[in-house]
């Protein structure tokens, strides 16, 4: 999926044009969006640019999470453009493209820091269970949206691509959690309790300042799955970096089940 072909001078007048900021604007990483952090004298911005075939209902389902979650600390809050829109559309080079803005947060990425103290990696734990908490009443028409990223479809995802797998080995190790995925995860998954999950609360997407979880943002995998996925999803990233990934793993769990037991 392209990135829409947009340039600094575009956001520079996205952001005069519609929400009435003078800004300095610098890109910002992203997969498939465009994405712009604009700098005004007295606030800092994200403008968001999305891919063409990113389905309307999905940005509204993000907007509508954070809605929802305005009160919670640590995610972006959206910005309404001089319209007072969350969300619109602008053409440029004869296309069309969804355009949004939300703040900045200010923090240093998860993944910065290494090794992660256990206090840390509990506090990560306790505030992805906030976040839930602050979640489970909240529904959209898009939450059951069919995606792969949903753990619940690891078979889907892993099966048609086990032979790009270049080695025999790997391929084998593969197939073979596979396999214990269908045997042992598939039977239980619609035993386990089911809510709108951030879904994607990897160390990329979190921050950290004075040495706690200070927010989290880019909620673009949002799902309503299996919560533990929460836990998992945050662990299985954390993990990485560390000497001692079981306790890492430990110490967020604990620091989860501290909130929701």
């Amino acid at each position: 999926m392209p990135l829409p072909p947009l340039t600094e001078k575009d956001a520079i007048e996205i952001a005069s044009q519609y929400y009435d900021l003078i800004a300095k604007t610098k890109p910002l990483p992203g997969d498939i969006d465009c994405n712009f952090l604009l700098t005004t004298p007295d606030a800092k911005f994200v403008l968001k640019i999305h891919a063409q075939e990113t389905p309307r209902e999905d940005i509204e389902f993000q907007n509508a999470a954070l809605w929802h979650l305005k009160d919670f600390e640590g995610v972006p809050h959206i910005i309404l453009s001089k319209a007072g829109k969350s969300l619109f559309t602008i053409s440029h080079e004869g296309e069309t493209y969804l355009v949004r803005m939300v703040s900045y947060l200010e923090g240093t990425l998860l993944e910065e820091i290494i090794p992660k103290s256990p206090t840390l990696l509990r506090g990560l734990g306790a505030y992805l269970a906030k976040l839930d908490i602050a979640l489970a009443d909240f529904e959209h028409p898009a939450m059951n949206r069919d995606m792969l990223w949903d753990l619940s479809l690891a078979h889907r995802a892993i099966e048609p691509r086990l032979e790009d797998i270049a080695t025999p080995e790997r391929r084998a190790l593969v197939s073979h959690v596979l396999e214990r995925f269908k045997r042992r995860v598939m039977p239980v998954l619609p035993d386990l309790h089911k809510q709108v999950i951030h879904n994607d609360a990897n160390t990329q997407n979190l921050l950290v300042q004075d040495g706690v979880i200070s927010g989290i943002f880019d909620f673009g995998d949002l799902r309503y799955s299996p919560r533990v996925f929460e836990v998992a999803i945050c662990a299985a990233y954390a993990m990485l970096s560390e000497e001692k990934p079981i306790e890492a793993i430990a110490h967020i769990a604990a620091g989860y089940h501290s909130i929701i037991s």
